[in-house]
């Protein structure tokens, strides 16, 4: 299976794959490939990745198709604080999230959550929230849970910001990796 990635350095692009086999057990085709024409076409890619592993026993090969190079910043990261005019004012929300939990019987019921997910509803009364979750359970069949949270109702809603800014050096490169299934 071919798949193809991007990252700042050869190790985060096959892990942004998903393959299972571990990155040490691949080797760099780039050169032999270059030498075969530079192949791109599917099944042409595909015969070339088949005859390179089987000559040199391998369970998979990548192709650098443009050269990456790694973020060596400490902090790859700009801060920027908002300023607030004026008075923030809140008003009490009830979230309705998708989460996963455990519930320990032993113990009089007691409720683990173990993760969050995405938010799918809201309410500003209790009751209402109840409702929507009890819609939300039978029609979708997963897990929810009620968190209370202040929703800003009047004033700036964002305190700050964080960027990702890589150091001008950092490139990242495209890469071709290919497993045998």
């Amino acid at each position: 299976m071919i798949k193809y990635a991007k990252g700042y350095t050869k190790l985060e692009a096959y892990n942004s794959t998903e393959f299972t086999v571990p990155f040490s057990k691949l080797k760099n085709a780039t050169m032999a490939w270059k030498k075969a024409g530079s192949p791109l076409d599917k099944i042409e890619l595909n015969n070339f990745f088949k005859e390179y592993t089987e000559n040199h026993k391998l369970l998979g090969a990548y192709i650098v198709l443009q050269t990456s190079s790694p973020d060596l910043r400490k902090s790859p990261y700009t801060i920027i604080t908002e300023k607030n005019s004026g008075r923030r004012t809140f008003k009490k929300v009830y979230l309705i999230v998708e989460a996963e939990f455990d519930i320990d019987t032993k113990r009089e019921n007691l409720i683990e959550v173990k993760n969050l997910g995405a938010v799918c509803g809201e309410a500003y009364q209790q009751k209402d929230a109840l409702i929507i979750l009890k819609n939300l359970v039978a029609d979708t069949k997963k897990d929810y849970v009620i968190v209370v949270a202040k929703k800003v109702s009047s004033g700036n809603r964002f305190a700050g910001f964080g960027l990702y800014t890589p150091s001008k050096n950092a490139k990242e490169g495209t890469f071709l990796f290919y497993v045998q299934e």
